[in-house]
């Protein structure tokens, strides 16, 4: 970790969260001007970006076991738009990429009010609305090939508030940050005060990224302590909502596979980890889960995710995993 934070700009932070057997530890760095520095930060406060995305699919996951929705069910079920009606689309396709839909809107950047520093804060409903029933391309049938697209996972979230009958910020606060005490945790940086500064690519602090209608794919703030309690959560092989979140829903090809939200790799022993990444212009961030060790790792920075050396992310998070997996006895 040392050896990526020497690449970084100063003021640099790297916050690590590590779950095993349902115990956590925390280690927290910074880089300073002229050193690296241990320092705890387990409660500080970093953009996910679209680890977002598997909190929307938590919470859809929640609303099947409960018998609200199918899975297959098709958005034209709750959106009124009468463009979706040929479309097919089905909430299952927009939690796994198949969906057809582009990664961003038409209409992202043609927006009144666009701010490039803050790119999603007004995309709002009309203009989601606009997309909908102006935009919207021919979607197929069938199932389409993977397509990541934050358009979808926002689309979704947009969705499951018309289920819920309420913001879907207000949804995932009820059904996930309340019950799991995830406290810090929120889609408003503004109320919070132990917020990390994120660097943009050149180093100097940039401007934090909401969701506006779109926040479903990104928007949460968190800190290392609260990821901590959504990893065990997650680990929990008794949360039938989990599990049906970690499913195999799409085969991208033998040893990797799309669940509800999470990228799902087999590994050379038979098991299988859960991941998924996020970023924005100041923060990148990276979760991985192994139940079979019942370990998890996150790693929340402020390094951009414009910045050439953020996939080095992964990386520090492949290590730890396999520190977790090797050392059995360390608790």
């Amino acid at each position: 970790m040392k050896e990526f934070l020497k690449k970084q700009y100063p003021n640099t932070e790297i916050s690590i969260g590590y779950v095993k057997s349902g115990k956590v530890d925390f280690r927290g760095l910074l880089r300073t001007n002229d050193d690296i520095i241990e320092i705890d930060n387990s409660d500080s406060l970093f953009e996910i970006g679209s680890i977002n995305k598997v909190f929307t699919t938590n919470v859809l996951a929640q609303l099947i076991q409960e018998g609200k929705v199918k899975s297959d069910d098709l958005i034209s079920n709750f959106l009124p738009q009468k463009s979706l009606k040929s479309t097919n689309i089905s909430l299952k396709r927009l939690a796994n990429h198949t969906s057809g839909l582009p990664r961003l809107p038409d209409n992202f950047y043609t927006i009144k009010n666009y701010d490039e520093k803050n790119p999603y804060l007004h995309y709002d409903e009309m203009a989601l609305i606009d997309y909908l029933e102006n935009y919207l391309p021919s979607i197929s049938n069938t199932e389409s090939k993977f397509e990541y697209s934050n358009l979808g996972s926002g689309l979704l979230g947009y969705v499951i508030s018309k289920i819920e009958n309420a913001a879907f910020e207000k949804v995932v606060k009820k059904r996930i940050f309340e019950p799991l005490q995830m406290n810090a945790s929120s889609f408003d940086i503004n109320q919070k005060k132990n917020s990390v500064i994120g660097l943009n690519k050149d180093g100097q602090p940039s401007d934090n990224w909401e969701g506006g209608i779109l926040s479903g794919c990104i928007g949460i703030i968190s800190s290392a302590k609260d990821m901590t309690k959504f990893m065990c959560h997650i680990l929990d092989t008794t949360n039938e909502a989990a599990n049906l979140q970690l499913s195999k829903t799409h085969k991208i090809d033998d040893n990797y596979h799309i669940g509800l939200g999470w990228g799902i790799k087999t590994l050379p022993d038979g098991s299988q980890s859960y991941n998924h990444g996020g970023g924005s212009d100041g923060y990148s961030c990276y979760m991985k889960l192994h139940r079979a060790s019942e370990s998890g790792v996150i790693i929340l920075t402020n390094v951009s995710a414009f910045n050439e050396s953020q996939g080095g992310i992964k990386g520090l998070v492949d290590e730890f995993r396999e520190i977790l997996r090797e050392i059995d006895t360390k608790y």
